[in-house]
C-alpha cells in the first residue's frame, strides 16, 4: 500500500525539485566549461571569481542534502580552477601576439627614422636650418625626387601637350576640309541635255 497522499505528494514535489537543481547545475557547468574555452582576461576572471557564492546560492535552491551540497561547490571550485589555468596559459601568447603585431605596423612605417626622434632638444628648428642653408651648408635631408614609371598606362590622365596636339589636328583636319569645300564650288560642272522639236536633239552647257 502507498504512504499518505500528503507523503506522496512531498516526494513527487522533492524529485522535481532535484530534477530542476540537477539541470541547473549542468546547465551551470556547461557555462563555465563555454567560458574557459574563450579567450578570458584577468578582470574578467575576477568577476567569475566573485560570483561564485552567488552562482552557489542559485543552484542549491530549495532542499538540497549537504553531500549534494558539498558536490556542487566542489563541481563550480573544479571549473573555477580550470578557468584560472586557462587565463594563465592564454595571457602570455596574447601578449606575444600584440608584440608581433605593434613590430610589424613600425616595419610598414616609411619615416619611423624621422619621427622617432627625441623632441627634448634634438630636433633643429626650423630657423635655425634656414640659417646653416643659407650659409652654405649642405642639406641633411634632401628631398627625395620621384619618378615615374615608363610601363603604366598615363592616357587617361590630363595632359597639356596632348591635349594641344589633338587640337592643332583638328584645326587641320578643319582647313583642309573647308578647302575641300571651296574647291568643289569652284570646279565647272558639264551638264548635257537634250529637247524634241519634231526631231531630237543633244546639246552641252556648262555651269
Amino acid at each position: 500500500m502507498s504512504g499518505p497522499p500528503e507523503e506522496s505528494l512531498r516526494t513527487l514535489v522533492l524529485t522535481k525539485q532535484r530534477e530542476k537543481e540537477a539541470a541547473e547545475i549542468q546547465r551551470q557547468k556547461e557555462a563555465i566549461t563555454k567560458d574557459s574555452q574563450r579567450d578570458h582576461t584577468v578582470d574578467r576572471f575576477v568577476g567569475v571569481t566573485e560570483n561564485l557564492d552567488e552562482r552557489l546560492i542559485k543552484t542549491t535552491v530549495g532542499l538540497v542534502s549537504l553531500s549534494e551540497f558539498q558536490k556542487t561547490k566542489s563541481d563550480l571550485e573544479e571549473a573555477q580552477r580550470k578557468l584560472a589555468a586557462q587565463v594563465k596559459t592564454d595571457k602570455p601568447n596574447s601578449n606575444q601576439k600584440v608584440k608581433k603585431a605593434k613590430k610589424k605596423n613600425r616595419s610598414k612605417l616609411s619615416f619611423d627614422d624621422e619621427e622617432g626622434e627625441d623632441d627634448s632638444g634634438l630636433a633643429e628648428s626650423s630657423v635655425d636650418k634656414r640659417g646653416r642653408d643659407e650659409e652654405g651648408e649642405p642639406d641633411q635631408n634632401p628631398k627625395k625626387k620621384s619618378f615615374k614609371n615608363p610601363g603604366v598606362d598615363t592616357s587617361f590622365l590630363p595632359d597639356r601637350n596632348r591635349e594641344l596636339e589633338e587640337a592643332q589636328e583638328r584645326e587641320r583636319l578643319r582647313k583642309e576640309w573647308l578647302a575641300q569645300q571651296e574647291k568643289t564650288k569652284n570646279e565647272t560642272i558639264e551638264i548635257t541635255y537634250s529637247f524634241w522639236d519634231g526631231s531630237g536633239h543633244r546639246n552641252y552647257t556648262t555651269v
